[in-house]
């Protein structure tokens, strides 16, 4: 009888003719002499000794590959954050990972007198890059930025190993203890930490003139390591990197990518003490901007920035390789708007911007702005009208149609080179024929053409801005219009929408539905 519970053995006499015995990969038939791993032993031992001896191979196999090479980013991380102790990189062939090395430059004044500076040391995982932070008087908040980028970790939730890249703190104009605090956090922070203390001039102390400084530092900390395709990457003092922050735009750097805007996020404490109405209102204009990045997605589709993806430049969140920053001539010098105006001059340049997603920051709401005109006033002037207008470029979902297949369309045939084979889109952007023929034999790159084309068009001038009472009407619009458009793709293909086919098909077919 076989005890309840246990399977009955299968008697199987020609078993021990059949079954080979594997030695590191190859299998030997156990007649005629061959070779064995344990002869005369039971086969349990025998199944023993080929787990170790293929145990063996792997261990071998791992030493003899090169690290990192052909893993993802995700690997990677995995990879050499197992060797980052001594005692796992002995164990595992590797080289442990480079220590923390607090890294100061120190200047004098306005002229740029260099007190000391020990050198950038960049490492190369996975691209190298170094994080450039302006701070003017930032005691309070400096801690905490420089925090959150010691915290950063790969996509698999892993620490990056120390060193994975620099950060250059530029302590602008200060009258606190800015300084102090960063020169603190040196002693414990997990990658080099450069301190640049100057004064910048009058003329160029504001926002722009700041970031400008600090990115113009970076860069040539950069260059003094032939670092040529390394990333410069810009936050602010008063915002937190999400934790795979730096692993998630590192990683939107595939072939053809020059430059990654990040998506902000408002800080969680912050945001929700100004109040339902402002919150009901960041709401709205949150989901109706991500409607329009997808319409824009849908008519104007872009093989580097596909969907999902957004529509903001802002500083806090910015990265750009080394060879494109030059190439442009470095950051434009703006007191206002500086980021908006680096992307405009990356794509004048004909470089690629992805908009990601997942390279996240969380800013804070404060109302007193380091940047007279910038987000803090524009903060206070709509908490104080809670329905104050919303920012120019919120169209209603009929104009932003419009806008949006005009421009796909122009795009496709700009980049074909047939702007000047039929003028007929000029009638649908309000241009007379002569400008139409003008900007068709214009040898423009499409964004100041694009430019030029809303300038001159007057179907495409700008209306009254949309105010947040308008927002739900304009949601349901827009929601309706996508549904819309996903169907027709569908039944087109399963690629994008064919901007030609939409661009002729009569005005009635495809309207954009309004609620009744």
């Amino acid at each position: 009888m076989v005890p309840q519970g246990r399977r009955r053995p299968r008697h199987r006499p020609d078993l021990g003719r059949r079954r080979g015995r594997r030695i590191l990969g190859r299998a030997e038939p156990q007649d005629g002499g061959a070779l064995r791993l344990c002869e005369g032993r039971p086969d349990r031992p025998q199944a023993r000794q080929r787990r170790r001896a293929r145990a063996r191979l792997t261990a071998v196999r791992r030493r003899l590959r090169p690290s990192g090479e052909g893993l993802s980013l995700s690997d990677r991380g995995r990879s050499c954050a197992s060797i980052a102790h001594p005692r796992s990189a002995r164990r595992e062939g590797g080289p442990a990972a480079p220590p923390a090395r607090r890294v100061e430059t120190t200047h004098r004044g306005s002229d740029g007198e260099v007190e000391k500076d020990s050198g950038l040391r960049v490492t190369s995982f996975p691209i190298p890059a170094i994080v450039a932070i302006p701070a003017h008087d930032e005691e309070e908040r400096i801690g905490a930025a420089l925090a959150a980028l010691a915290m950063q970790r790969d996509a698999a939730g892993a620490p990056l190993p120390a060193g994975s890249f620099s950060v250059l703190v530029l302590a602008n104009n200060c009258r606190d203890a800015t300084v102090a605090v960063a020169r603190a956090f040196a002693d414990v922070a997990p990658f080099p930490l450069h301190i640049v203390d100057c004064q910048l001039p009058p003329a160029e102390a504001h926002a722009g003139g700041a970031r400008r400084a600090a990115m113009d530092r970076a860069a040539d900390l950069l260059a003094a390591e032939d670092a040529q395709d390394g990333i410069i990457v810009t936050t602010d003092a008063d915002s937190h990197a999400q934790p795979t922050f730096m692993a998630a735009t590192l990683a939107a750097f595939v072939p053809g990518v020059d430059a990654v805007a990040g998506y902000i996020e408002a800080h969680a404490g912050e945001y929700l003490a100004l109040g339902a109405g402002f919150l009901r209102r960041g709401r709205l204009e949150d989901r109706y901007l991500a409607r329009v990045a997808e319409l824009y997605a849908l008519l104007d589709p872009r093989r580097h920035d596909p969907w999902p993806n957004h529509r903001v430049h802002s500083g806090a969140a910015l990265a750009v390789r080394l060879s494109a920053y030059r190439a442009i001539g470095g950051l434009p010098m703006r007191p206002l708007g500086e980021d908006s105006a680096l992307a405009e001059a990356l794509e004048d340049a004909g470089r690629h911007i992805r908009h990601s997603l997942e390279a996240v920051v969380t800013t804070s709401c404060r109302f007193d702005s380091r940047a007279p005109g910038g987000a803090g006033d524009t903060m206070r002037a709509r908490h104080e009208d809670l329905d104050a207008p919303c920012d120019g470029d919120l169209e209603p979902a009929d104009r932003l149609f419009r806008r949006a297949r005009a421009r796909g369309l122009l795009r496709r045939l700009h980049a074909a080179g047939r702007l000047g084979d039929d003028l007929g889109w000029r009638r649908r952007l309000g241009l007379s024929r002569d400008a139409a023929a003008a900007l068709a034999a214009s040898d423009l790159p499409f964004s100041r053409l694009w430019r030029r084309v809303e300038a001159e068009g007057t179907a495409l001038a700008l209306g009254t801005p949309l105010r947040p009472s308008d927002l739900p009407r304009e949601i349901d619009a827009v929601e309706r219009l996508l549904a819309r458009l996903d169907g027709l793709r569908s039944r087109r293909s399963t690629g994008p929408i064919d901007i030609q086919a939409l661009a002729e098909t009569r005005p009635g077919a495809i309207a954009v539905p309004m609620p009744r």
